[in-house]
């Protein structure tokens, strides 16, 4: 798991850098990644703002944890909100993996010609507890603060 989680970090912040499309890199505390995590987004088309992806990584000695996201912006100028959706995985101890649907509901500060980017919001995590035929679903809610470089 750490060496696909890896590859995958590699992969997209290895990808070519073209400032239109609004590359960033950013460390969030709390969020999707639970303590932590290092992040790469990208738009998927020219500009700043509209659809695009994220995937992010927490590694230590005792768990990696690796989330993949779509999101969208909205609004113009360079306050926007971010509305996102995907998946988040957990290898703890390497006894226990998971994977979970997380989201993330952002106020994000990105200006057009800047290369600071601030987020913060609330990320919510779908969790099922209990016995295998009694499941009690919910969400959990994670705050989040993100700064970052954009490209």
């Amino acid at each position: 798991m750490k060496n696909l989680s890896l590859f995958f970090f590699i992969f997209f912040c290895s990808l070519k850098v073209q400032a239109q499309r609004g590359e960033v890199i950013y460390a969030e505390l709390g969020g999707a990644g639970l303590l932590y995590s290092v992040n790469y987004d990208t738009r998927f088309s020219q500009g700043e703002d509209k659809l695009g992806g994220r995937i992010g990584v927490a590694l230590s000695d005792d768990f990696v944890v690796v989330l993949l996201h779509t999101n969208y912006l909205f609004g113009k100028g360079k306050h926007k909100l971010e509305v996102g959706a995907g998946i988040t995985t957990f290898d703890i101890h390497s006894d226990n993996r998971d994977v979970t649907a997380s989201g993330a509901l952002m106020y994000r500060f990105q200006k057009k010609d800047g290369h600071f980017l601030f987020r913060a919001g609330i990320s919510p995590i779908y969790v099922e507890l209990g016995e295998p035929l009694e499941f009690v679903p919910f969400f959990l809610f994670f705050p989040s603060v993100s700064v970052g470089y954009k490209f």
